[in-house]
């Protein structure tokens, strides 16, 4: 395409960004009828960040690790997200999404998935706030276990719906290691790599 046509790109990126007061994503750009389509900005440039980045709007990198977020931009972006979906905006929904952070961004910013949806004035998952006693924790460990294949993960325990959250059990028994190792599942489970 012509300089004139990626000139032409990054007018309309920009004009999109005022009308909306940010950085536009690509669903954004889906909506507009007055934007390049998406095949049209893929055409001009090798990806949606690049094109971002020529017309000088915020880019969102998914990992997350190498750009920093503010509190403030976290949940607006958060807000924008739970207003797109179908009910209270979940992980899989921040998973799922090309144009968020991941939610260990969320995480390592507010503490808990929950304490950015509170933080954000979004219903948190109710899952969470019950009270479990330490059988309990354990016994749904132990359940987790048999529906997952290989070792027990911290990991494993995040993806999972209706498990309590990975803080309830390091709170509960002071490690991950050590709630696996109460719940009778050994070693393996725990190993340091994959918290």
């Amino acid at each position: 395409m012509t300089v004139e046509g990626r000139d032409e790109i990054i007018r309309q990126l920009q004009d999109l960004a005022d009308e909306l007061g940010r950085s536009p994503t690509l669903q954004d750009l889906k909506d507009s009828d007055e934007s390049p389509s998406v095949y049209q900005v893929l055409r001009c440039f090798d990806s949606w960040n690049e094109a971002k980045e020529a017309a000088r709007l915020k880019t969102y990198n998914k990992v997350g690790r190498d750009e920093m977020y503010t509190d403030a931009e976290l949940i607006e972006l958060l807000q924008d997200l739970d207003e797109r979906v179908d009910g209270p905006v979940t992980r899989g929904d921040v998973d799922g999404s090309g144009d968020v952070p991941s939610r260990m961004a969320f995480r390592r910013h507010f503490g808990s998935w929950n304490q950015a949806k509170e933080a954000a004035g979004i219903e948190a998952d109710t899952k969470h706030n019950q009270s479990y006693s330490d059988e309990e924790l354990l016994a749904k460990l132990q359940e987790l276990a048999e529906e997952t294949d290989g070792p027990l993960t911290s990991s494993k325990l995040d993806d999972a719906e209706g498990y309590p959250s990975l803080a309830t059990y390091v709170r509960r028994f002071g490690s991950w290691s050590e709630a696996v190792k109460k719940a009778g599942l050994g070693k393996d489970s725990a190993h340091p790599s994959n918290f």
